[in-house]
């Protein structure tokens, strides 16, 4: 089975280190059946290129993450993978904590010290990076990323293909809508339907 890093960007060379230094993970894999799918010449980490995400065509056992940080550019990959069959990785590190009561969507990445508590849910291909929460009954959109030391606290809701940046934190039972993006350190103590988020506390800029 190879596992498929679409995308040798600074997020899929992270992913692929993430992988590599997973005793649990390597303990089912090979590092010699990691490769990557980019449509640029890139330092792939001595992993084999596959060729171009465009032309990059799923074998049946294959299994897929796509490794683009921008949610809207995550979900146009998947799209457009998922049209040529392609099976999709889910991936927890092995010092990420996931609480057995946790939902967790098809694709999704969850980075070294990320944290998804109870009752918690993660939509599809949503990637938590390093030391990011997500805290009880809390729930992210399909696509959403959430940067390194990130909260989503308890019972707040994050729509789809929404980005919270570093360090930032949405509070208890705040709704954020699709699309929404929180500029890193900003303290979200409102609900939003759109627009970007900055400043603590958060307002609205566009």
């Amino acid at each position: 089975m190879r596992i498929v890093i679409a995308g040798a960007g600074g997020h899929g060379r992270e992913i692929h280190t993430w992988l590599t230094l997973s005793p649990v993970f390597m303990g089912n894999h090979d590092v010699r059946d990691i490769v990557f799918a980019n449509d640029v010449a890139a330092d792939l980490l001595g992993a084999p290129l596959l060729g171009s995400i465009r032309d990059f065509v799923p074998e049946r056992m294959d299994r897929v993450i796509v490794a683009i940080g921008d949610p809207d550019g995550r979900a146009a990959v998947v799209d457009h993978l998922s049209k040529r069959g392609a099976r999709f990785l889910t991936f927890a590190h092995d010092d990420a904590l996931v609480a057995p009561t946790a939902v967790v969507g098809e694709g999704a990445v969850i980075c070294p010290r990320a944290v998804v508590s109870a009752n918690a849910r993660l939509g599809a291909h949503v990637h938590l990076n390093v030391g990011a929460v997500v805290s009880h009954d809390a729930d992210v959109g399909d696509f959403s990323t959430l940067s390194p030391g990130s909260y989503v606290l308890g019972g707040a809701s994050v729509g789809t293909r929404a980005y919270v940046g570093a360090g930032a934190v949405v509070l208890p039972r705040r709704r954020l809508g699709d699309g929404v993006t929180v500029g890193a350190q900003a303290a979200v103590i409102g609900d939003f339907t759109a627009g970007t988020l900055v400043g603590v506390p958060a307002r609205r800029t566009r």
